[in-house]
C-alpha cells in the first residue's frame, strides 16, 4: 500500500493534458509583442516564474540549454514573469543578461495570462504542441528538471509514447528522492523505483544481426589465414622478378639477331658476285 501511495506521489506535479491554451498577445522586456496564434513552432515551452522563488534562475538556465539546442521552428521557449507581487523590472533585466538567455522574457502584468491558464503556482512549466494544446504541465521546481523536460520533449517529437514519458519521469523522481530521504523512507522509495522500472517499455535490445556478428570470430580467423596465404604469394612475386631478369638476358638474343642481320647484309656481296659471273658467262 505504501508503495502504491509513493508511486502516486511520483506523478504529482507532472500532469498530462490535451487542452487548448488560450490565445494571447504579450510584450517582452524590450516591448516586442508575441502573439500565440502566430506561433507555428513544433513544440512550445512556457515557464511562469517570479524572482522570489530561488529555483527560478535554475529553471531559466536549464531552458536556455534547450533554446540553444533547437531551432525556433523546432522549439520556442518563452518565460513569463508573473509574480504574486510586482517586483523590480530592472532586477529582472539584470538577471536575464547575467544568465545570457537565448529566449525572451515576457511581462505577465496582473497575472492575467496565469489566471487564464488557472495555474497560480510558481514556478510552473507548460509544454504545448504545434496546435497549441497543453500536453504536459510541470508544477513547481524539480530536482531533475532537465531530465523531466527531455522526457516530455521525446514524447512530443514522437520518439516515445505518453506512457513511456510518464515512466521515465517516475524513475527520475524516484531516484532523486532516494538521495534525500531518511533511511526508513529509503527502503520504501527503492521498492517504488523498482515498481516504476517495471513499467518502462523502452528496453534497449541487441538486434539479431549484431549477435550474429559477435559470433563470427571464426570468419575473422579465416580472414587472418587468408592474409597469411597472401603473404606467402610473395614467392610468386620473386618468381616474376626472376622471369624479368631472364627476359633482360634475352636481350643478348636480340643482339645476336642484329649481328645476323649484318652478316646477311654482307651476303649481298655474294649475290653481286654471282650476278657478275652470270653476265660474264
Amino acid at each position: 500500500m505504501k508503495t502504491l501511495i509513493i508511486l502516486c506521489m511520483l506523478f504529482l506535479g507532472n500532469l498530462i493534458y490535451a487542452q487548448n491554451a488560450p490565445s494571447f498577445t504579450i510584450e517582452d522586456l524590450k516591448g516586442v509583442e508575441y502573439t500565440s496564434a502566430e506561433d507555428q513552432s513544433e513544440v512550445k515551452i512556457y515557464l511562469f516564474f517570479g524572482l522570489a522563488e530561488k529555483s527560478s534562475q535554475e529553471l531559466l538556465a536549464n531552458l536556455n540549454i534547450f533554446a540553444q539546442k533547437y531551432s525556433p521552428e523546432k522549439l520556442n521557449v518563452l518565460a513569463f514573469y508573473s509574480p504574486l507581487e510586482e517586483g523590480n523590472i530592472d532586477d529582472l533585466k539584470k538577471m536575464s543578461e547575467e544568465l545570457g538567455l537565448r529566449y525572451s522574457v515576457y511581462l505577465d502584468r496582473g497575472r492575467n495570462l496565469a489566471e487564464k491558464l488557472t495555474y497560480p503556482t510558481l514556478p510552473t512549466t507548460f509544454l504545448l504542441d504545434r496546435a497549441g494544446n497543453i500536453r504536459h504541465i510541470i508544477v513547481g521546481p524539480q530536482k531533475d528538471y532537465y531530465g523531466v523536460v527531455t522526457s516530455y520533449l521525446s514524447h512530443l517529437y514522437g520518439y516515445s509514447s505518453e506512457k513511456e514519458a510518464q515512466n521515465r519521469v517516475a524513475i527520475l523522481k524516484a531516484s532523486s528522492k532516494l538521495k534525500a530521504d531518511t533511511p526508513g523512507q529509503t527502503d520504501v522509495m527503492i521498492k517504488a523505483a523498482e515498481e516504476a522500472k517495471k513499467l518502462v517499455f523502452l528496453v534497449e535490445e541487441t538486434p539479431e544481426n549484431e549477435t550474429t556478428e559477435e559470433t563470427t570470430p571464426e570468419e575473422e580467423n579465416y580472414l587472418v589465414e587468408n592474409e597469411t596465404t597472401e603473404e606467402t604469394t610473395s614467392e610468386e612475386e620473386n618468381y616474376l622478378a626472376e622471369n624479368e631478369t631472364t627476359e633482360e638476358t634475352t636481350s643478348e638474343e636480340e643482339n645476336y639477331l642484329a649481328e645476323n642481320e649484318t652478316t646477311e647484309e654482307t651476303t649481298s656481296e655474294e649475290e653481286n658476285y654471282l650476278a657478275e659471273n652470270e653476265t660474264t658467262e
